[in-house]
C-alpha cells in the first residue's frame, strides 16, 4: 500500500497547515528528541529509518498524533523489530508509569556512549557526501519532476510532479537521499538543485496574485529535462 500521508498539501491537497512556532510543546517531547539523538550518535539508526517508521503508521494514527508522538511510534517500532525491547516490556513499563504517575529519571549511560553522543552533536549530520558529482542540469535549465507513485518516504512534494520549473542554483556536491528503491536498496547520493516554479503552474486559479514564486530543493533522481 502506498504510504504518502506525510505529504501534506501535496498529493492529497490537504490544508491549510497549522504551524506551531514552539520546537517543544510538552516536556516529554524533549526526551523523545534526546532518545533520537542518542540513537543517531551511537549509530543505532538513521534519519531514513526514522522517517520510514514514523510514516509507516496508519493514516488515522498519523493525522491524530502529535509530531513527536510519530517519532515515539517510529522509535518504539524500530526497537521492537531490532530486538532491543519487546512489546510485553513496553506494556508493563507503561502500566507501571500510569499507576505511579512518575516515569522516574533514566539510568545514566556509559562514559563511552556519552562521548559518542556528544561527538555526534558537535559533528552534526550533513546529508552531503564526499563523492564525485556531475550535475546533469545547469542554472537556467527547464526541468520537470517525473510523476511517480511513492511507496515510502519521498522528498518530492506531490504537487511538483509533472510541473515545469527552472533551475536557480546547482548545489555543490552530492547529497544523500533518504528514500529506498522498491527492492529495499538505498538510493545513491545525488546532485540537488534549487528549482523555481510559477505558482500558477502549480495551483492554477487558486494561486495568489502577484510576483510570487515557489522554490524547492529537488534531487536529480526526480528530474528530467523539459523542452
Amino acid at each position: 500500500m502506498t504510504r504518502v500521508q506525510h505529504n501534506l498539501g501535496g498529493i492529497q491537497g490537504l490544508g491549510p497547515v497549522w504551524n506551531e512556532p514552539r520546537v517543544f510543546v510538552e516536556p516529554w517531547e524533549e526526551r523523545i528528541f534526546g532518545v533520537h539523538v542518542a540513537m543517531m550518535g551511537l549509530g543505532i539508526w538513521t534519519w531514513t529509518e526514522l522517517r520510514m517508521k514514523a510514516e509507516g503508521m496508519s493514516p488515522i494514527g498519523y493525522f491524530t498524533n502529535r509530531y513527536y508522538e510519530k517519532w515515539l511510534g517510529g522509535i518504539e517500532a524500530f526497537l521492537v523489530e531490532e530486538g532491543y525491547l519487546d512489546t510485553d516490556e513496553i506494556e508493563a513499563r507503561t502500566a507501571e508509569i500510569l499507576a505511579s504517575g512518575d516515569a522516574g529519571p533514566p539510568a545514566a549511560g556509559s562514559p563511552t556512549a556519552t562521548t559518542e553522543i556528544v561527538d555526534y552533536l558537535w559533528r552534526g549530520d550533513s546529508p552531503k557526501r564526499d563523492v564525485p558529482a556531475t550535475p546533469a542540469f545547469a542554472v537556467g535549465d527547464k526541468v520537470r519532476p517525473v510523476p511517480y507513485e511513492p511507496w515510502v518516504h519521498t522528498r518530492l512534494p506531490g504537487m511538483l510532479q509533472g510541473k515545469v520549473g527552472t533551475v536557480e542554483i546547482v548545489y555543490d556536491g552530492a547529497y544523500h537521499l533518504p528514500e529506498l528503491e522498491p527492492d529495499g536498496a538505498v538510493k545513491g547520493p545525488s546532485p540537488v538543485y534549487l528549482v523555481r516554479f510559477d505558482p500558477v503552474d502549480l495551483w492554477g486559479a487558486l494561486a495568489e496574485p502577484g510576483h510570487a514564486a515557489f522554490y524547492a530543493d529537488v534531487w536529480e533522481h526526480y528530474l528530467e529535462a523539459a523542452s
